[in-house]
């Protein structure tokens, strides 16, 4: 017997282009409404602008590396995406969007961590030094 939540192979996202163009971060970006189905069986749409101007290895990215987000084989890069959510009641409309785009090559260096002065710990260290500044609560 097969348990349908504990379906790994979920329906990729259905993509649907539209004729609707705008420019953002000097980018000319065509709309498109990606619709998936949550876990709660719900339908998503987020809307996203996407360029074809930038390339990018996006396609390659599993679903994890891209965040939260999974655009499916959307066509282009995007620039950017609006999503309605639900949080506490409240109704949201979240827009993340490209102010610039900078092509130049990034020095490795930029991505180097100074750690002077901080010690390294385990998380099981952290979990119980957490623990015990709440006085043993969850």
């Amino acid at each position: 017997e097969m348990d349908a939540s504990n379906n790994k192979s979920e329906a990729k996202p259905k993509i649907e282009y539209t004729a609707e163009k705008k420019t953002i971060a000097g980018y000319e970006c065509t709309k498109a409404i990606v619709t998936s189905e949550g876990k709660d069986k719900k339908e998503n749409k987020i809307i996203v602008w996407v360029t074809d101007k930038i390339k990018s290895d996006l396609a390659k990215s599993k679903k994890g590396d891209r965040g939260m987000m999974d655009l499916g084989d959307i066509k282009g890069y995007p620039l950017e995406m609006e999503m309605k959510q639900s949080q506490q009641g409240m109704d949201m409309k979240i827009v993340i969007s490209a102010t610039d785009v900078n092509t130049n090559a990034v020095d490795e260096g930029v991505f180097a961590v100074n750690t002077e002065g901080y010690k390294m710990s385990s998380y099981k260290d952290y979990a119980e030094k957490m623990k015990a500044m709440k006085g043993g609560q969850h």
